[in-house]
């Protein structure tokens, strides 16, 4: 295949270097909070339905704890839906990224109480019980207050997110004191912790007075969940997400609570591991099931422009970045306003830069020389422009949500996900990026794909239909551009005249080809004014019938 299409690659000048130069925009980050929101009825209301009934289903006798998942990749809008659901219902969030990380939002002051120094003799739950019950009554006395409860619900609940939700690096202050606060006096008093978090879970739901459905008051938010996975507790030898969860447990039923935790990993999934197996099982009189994941949240292409009406448009960075995540077109639309200051490059390689890294999982601590791409790496590559899809039963495929930018299709109850790579431009963009950097990587990539067609691994596709596309792909890199503007230019993104497409592709001259179906008139101005333009294709597994 590549020795058919040998030769230089179109405008891959120099040799991949891993996107580790990325500079987080951080305003531009937040305003993309901020921006207006899109499908509120496909997206929030769903969400906060099932929210809603998994809050009413809640029982001891049935259930693990009263929390379920958020799953999706990064840049899919989690932490954003949250934001959302705050305008319904009480959301306690806190984000508990590493120290020293640059996501956004930031890590939250009372991140620290999750990961507690460790001494001798630390008994986790209950320090996660002190913390929670504080958190419980920090609520209710907030709702509790007389200037509070005078304000209709929508100002209470605003009230409350500009009181507790940290959207920057600036410290909700008063009311991590008050939590603190709420922990001391708590543990003062010694009492077992079925007592003191019934009583302050009580306090909360008796505060919140809402309008209509009642089922869910106040919503637990935890965000980047997979960090209490790291940690394993000495004394019990489980991570502090199994003692955590066992904290959660002791949340009296029909009080209006349940938690929430965002993640891009299937690491603490909500599944039920087998009674034999479970090392966090605490007693067989307690429920043992878990609430389903929610992993539907309907964010692509929420900002797809209207309809091209010239080539130009076509061929647009702005037009092109905005479909799939919403993240890179309001990214890009901010660096061209000038927003990111001293950044270099252009607001296209500002923006593609971070769809490589999201796309390989790379980081700034990653080295600029050229990597080595891994399995993970070369079906998200795949995916991308081909959408390649591999078996459910793969661990792989939580790799690929948790790392590689895939989005989660289905997940069953036995532990088993569809995995797939919805068309997203900016994500094609970067796997032809890395593509046409260097031929190493096709053929690491190809010899991937054909080790996993040949164990049957591949689940979606025919073999000579996954040849084609990848060698038009190729032939497509390796066309030359029709010259244009420089500046703001789509590298591997632009369109080239069909002829020199069908010279490179065949190796023969197009203007003695045979084109049947239409007139030689029509085939000379085809050819000689006809343009194609692609980066990846899209599966389509029904033929619609005329």
């Amino acid at each position: 295949m590549l020795a058919a299409l040998d030769g230089s690659t179109a405008s891959a000048g120099e040799k991949l270097k891993p996107a580790d130069q990325i500079q987080w925009a951080t305003d531009i980050v937040r305003q993309g909070f901020d921006a207006e929101y899109q499908r509120h009825n496909l997206i929030v209301a769903p969400t906060l339905e099932k929210l809603q009934r998994f809050a009413g289903q809640w029982k001891r006798d049935k259930y693990e704890a009263p929390y379920t998942l958020l799953i999706g990749p990064s840049m899919s809008g989690k932490t954003r839906l949250l934001k959302e659901l705050a305008k319904h219902v009480c959301v306690a969030y806190i984000c508990l990224r590493p120290l020293g990380s640059t996501g956004q939002p930031p890590r939250s002051e009372l991140a620290t109480h999750f990961f507690p120094n460790v001494k001798a003799g630390l008994d986790l739950e209950k320090h996660y019980s002190y913390l929670l019950a504080a958190i419980l009554n920090t609520v209710s006395e907030f709702f509790s207050r007389p200037d509070i409860r005078a304000r209709s619900l929508e100002d209470r609940l605003a009230a409350w997110f500009d009181y507790s939700f940290q959207m920057d690096k600036t410290p909700k202050a008063e009311y991590n004191a008050n939590v603190e606060k709420e922990m001391k006096s708590i543990q003062a008093e010694g009492l077992a912790p079925m007592q003191f978090l019934g009583a302050a879970a009580t306090r909360m739901s008796q505060s919140i007075e809402l309008e209509g459905d009642r089922r869910l008051k106040m919503l637990l938010a935890i965000d980047e969940a997979s960090n209490l996975d790291n940690q394993i507790d000495r004394e019990l030898q489980i991570p502090y997400f199994c003692v955590f969860r066992r904290a959660l447990s002791h949340i009296p039923v029909k009080l209006g609570f349940f938690g929430v935790f965002t993640d891009t990993t299937l690491r603490v999934a909500n599944f039920k591991p087998a009674l034999t197996q479970d090392s966090s099982l605490r007693c067989l009189a307690l429920g043992v099931d878990l609430f389903p994941p929610i992993y539907q949240i309907s964010s692509l292409d929420v900002f797809v422009p209207k309809a091209p009406s010239s080539w130009d448009e076509l061929l647009s960075a702005e037009r092109l970045f905005s479909y799939g995540s919403p993240f890179y077109g309001l990214y890009f639309k901010g660096v061209m306003r000038g927003v990111m200051k001293g950044v270099p490059g252009t607001a296209v390689e500002s923006t593609s830069k971070i769809a490589e890294a999201k796309l390989v999982c790379s980081s700034q601590s990653v080295s600029t020389e050229a990597m080595e791409l891994s399995s993970p790496q070369c079906f998200a590559i795949l995916g991308s422009v081909i959408q390649t899809r591999v078996c459910s039963y793969l661990p792989i495929n939580s790799e690929l949500v948790a790392s590689h930018a895939a989005h989660c299709m289905f997940i069953s109850s036995d532990q088993e996900m569809v995995v797939d790579y919805p068309p997203q431009f900016i994500y094609a963009l970067a796997a032809n990026r890395i593509l046409a950097s260097d031929e190493a990587y096709w053929i690491k990539c190809i010899n991937v794909l054909a080790t996993a067609v040949n164990k049957r691994l591949v689940t979606v596709g025919d073999v000579g239909e996954m040849a084609t596309r990848l060698i038009l792909i190729r032939a497509m890199q390796k066309t030359k551009a029709i010259p244009c503007n420089a500046t703001d230019s789509i590298p591997d993104g632009y369109s080239v005249r069909l002829a020199d497409f069908l010279e490179t592709l065949t190796g023969k001259d197009p203007y003695t080809m045979d084109f049947d179906c239409i007139a030689e008139g029509n085939k000379a101005r085809l050819l000689k004014e006809g343009r194609i333009f692609f980066n990846h294709f899209t599966r389509f597994l029904h033929a619609q019938r005329q």
